[in-house]
């Protein structure tokens, strides 16, 4: 997990005013910047560093990187977890293989092959070319401000007072930016619409990247039977699911934070020198999402190491225990179907109305930027407490010091979770039932995952989305609808009726499988909590209010 961040300077003098505190937020073990004279401007770029790949000889790997034969220079958040042109050892930094990549192969073939969530800037020196984009789905953040002769990219609003008008940038492809003419160019991905012009003087190339994710199952000429989710197919998700867990948990630091900093490394050989806190947390409901991935987590990391579940909770005023909203009910509940052997850190956060007000005027707002809805306010706030991490562990103070969270983004959409599926399906029939989990997907770096990012990584901590693994997804899209839920069984059953068969029947999940769906707003009780009369959609004035720009 990285903080990137590129502007184009007139003078030397301008780095001056230049305030990345919160980039610097995202990546807290090293921060630096590199500087390049290109057609009569200044190119700066800088990057905070979250280290979570590296081994015993190589702590680090400082950002920016540049290639010393061809003066390349890349700016890298994100995870390489497969690619058959980017060869990662499990002592090797991914950052550094990509750049070393990049110089022996073409550039879109090397981008094509990355399964993982990125954002990413790279600049060609022999065309006098910046390249940037996210990953198809969009799980990292990149946003943009384009000038007449300049642009800026960072990972998130530079700090309070930053006043630059930014858009978030769409994840439908590879852009290319010329410094020569300031010509604006976007190689689209395959499977992605990109006929939307949302930036100034932005041309659509001819040239498609081709998009290794399969695509949406659109059949909709059958109706739901219970018999078309056989135990064949539940058997082959938990393995695929289980696969992309994997992948998100091995191969971490052996060392907190806490004890990192102690310690001045995060990687250490010698497994009997891991220390006793936990390295990854789980943002955990006790919903069908959380409990199978904490199941899985469970199943996938060495059985004497402790793993923070984190269960939010926002005071309800005026009620006998204050914090017991449905999410920590259910959390509790489902705690007592996992794993009893494991060492579980049920972690009660719980956030007075006093402090969601503080934080969220001093900083969440800022993170938001530019999402600025009443939704965008619930679900930031909740995300932001809980990434801190801050709470109590059997009524004792605890502060989760975990880097890796493990979140469910990504199963509602592509599972039907939500009550507007059910809705549609009854109102309007398969074909409109079809269509919009269809869309579900294609929107969700736009309305969810970059705002997500920016809130999450902002106490140096990295989102990790097993249900977004590209062949997860593909998995899922090669299926038919009715292969993945059911909306003639009852509310808290049929949908995300592939899920919660895994609960039931791999690991005996009985809770869990049959809880309704509540989206964490609702769950943790910070929605309405000051008006209850706005709607998710209304543009919130307590974080759109006083923000200003040049």
């Amino acid at each position: 997990m990285c903080g990137i961040f590129l502007t184009i300077l007139n003078k030397l003098d301008e780095i001056s005013s230049i305030n990345l505190d919160l980039l610097k937020k995202r990546g807290p073990d090293s921060f630096s910047h590199e500087i390049v004279e290109c057609n009569g401007f200044l190119v700066y770029f800088a990057a905070s560093v979250l280290s979570l790949r590296g081994g015993p000889d190589h702590q680090v790997t400082v950002q920016p990187l540049k290639c010393a034969k061809t003066g390349n220079i890349l700016l890298w958040n994100g995870e390489i977890f497969q690619s058959d042109l980017v060869l990662i050892e499990k002592n090797e930094n991914d950052a550094a293989n990509l750049l070393k990549s990049l110089s022996q192969n073409n550039f879109f073939k090397v981008i094509e092959s990355i399964k993982g969530p990125y954002g990413f800037i790279f600049y060609e020196k022999k065309t006098k070319s910046l390249y940037f984009g996210r990953d198809r789905f969009g799980r990292r953040s990149l946003l943009i401000n384009l000038k007449q002769k300049g642009i800026t990219l960072t990972s998130v609003k530079n700090n309070v007072d930053d006043k630059t008008e930014y858009q978030e940038l769409k994840a439908n492809g590879v852009y290319r930016f010329d410094m020569i003419n300031f010509q604006l160019s976007l190689y689209p991905w395959s499977t992605k619409n990109a006929d939307e012009i949302y930036l100034s003087n932005l041309t659509i190339a001819d040239f498609l990247l081709n998009d290794s994710v399969v695509p949406f199952n659109q059949s909709s000429n059958e109706e739901f039977d219970e018999n078309f989710i056989t135990c064949d197919i539940v058997e082959k998700f938990y393995l695929m699911l289980k696969q992309s867990v994997s992948r998100r948990v091995r191969n971490i630091p052996n060392l907190c934070k806490i004890c990192t900093q102690n310690d001045h490394i995060k990687f250490n050989v010698e497994s009997k020198n891991n220390c006793e806190h936990s390295k990854i947390a789980i943002l955990f409901s006790g919903g069908v999402d959380s409990t199978v991935l904490a199941a899985l987590v469970d199943e996938c990391i060495p059985a004497n190491e402790s793993i923070d579940l984190i269960n939010i909770a926002f005071e309800k005023p005026g009620a006998k225990d204050e914090f017991m909203v449905p999410d920590r009910l259910s959390g509790l509940k489902s705690l007592k179907e996992l794993n009893p052997r494991r060492d579980w850190k049920f972690v009660e956060i719980n956030v007075t109305l006093e402090e969601l007000r503080s934080e969220r005027n001093k900083l969440i707002r800022h993170l938001l930027y530019p999402h600025q809805t009443v939704l965008d306010d619930s679900i930031g706030c909740a995300l932001w407490f809980a990434s801190r991490g801050k709470g109590k562990v059997l009524n004792v103070d605890y502060i989760s010091n975990a880097e890796v969270l493990i979140v469910g983004m990504g199963a509602d959409e592509q599972l039907a979770g939500y009550a507007r599926h059910r809705t549609k399906y009854e109102k309007y029939g398969m074909k409109s039932f079809c269509d919009e989990l269809k869309m579900e997907m294609d929107r969700i770096s736009d309305r969810n995952l970059g705002r997500d990012d920016r809130i999450l990584a902002d106490h140096g901590k990295e989102s990790r989305l097993p249900f977004l693994d590209e062949d997860v997804v593909s998995f899922l899209n090669e299926l038919k609808v009715v292969q993945k839920c059911n909306m003639k069984l009852e509310r808290g059953w049929g949908e995300k009726f592939l899920l919660r068969k895994l609960a039931a029947d791999k690991f005996g999940l009985k809770f869990c499988s049959r809880l309704q769906k509540r989206a964490i707003q609702f769950g943790s009780r910070v929605a309405k909590i000051e008006n209850t009369k706005e709607k998710a959609s209304d543009t919130c004035d307590r974080i759109a209010n006083n923000l200003y720009f040049e």
